[in-house]
Parts: structure tokens; sequence; C-alpha cells
């Protein structure tokens, strides 16, 4: 899943834990939509939602953590 986020255009970096069902994603600002990284999680058969709002860096990069399902259906 990692990588299916990190190949997302605009995403600098994601960190995944499958044991809390998290994913922490650091994105350039404005370059990457929170639908484009659902699509990605889900695009791996999980579910993903954004569990608070989107934290914004006075370093203009963007960052949120994500919960996933982590016994997704396939």
């Amino acid at each position: 899943m990692q990588f299916a986020l990190e190949s997302v255009d605009g995403v600098i970096w994601a960190d995944v834990s499958f044991d809390k069902g998290l994913a922490t994603v650091n994105v350039k600002k404005g370059e990457v939509s929170v639908q484009q990284l659902i699509a990605a999680v889900e695009e791996m058969g999980f579910k993903a939602f954004l569990p608070k709002p989107l934290a914004v860096e006075k370093s203009g990069k963007s960052s949120a953590t994500w919960g996933s399902v982590k016994d997704a259906e396939f």
C-alpha cells in the first residue's frame, strides 16, 4: 500500500501501519486530492477514510493520517 500511495503524483512520502490500520501521507499542497489517495488505497482492496481534517504545515506541504480497514474483502 505504501508503494501505491507514493506512486500518486504529488505524494512526497507515505507511512503505512497495517497493525494500527493507518497510513500517514505527506503531499505537496494543491497537487493531490483526497479522492486520489482514497482511490489508490481502494485499488489495493482496502477501504479508506480521512478521520480528521487535513493538516497543512507552514512549509506548504500537507500531511494527513488515514484509516483503513485491515480485513478488507477482495
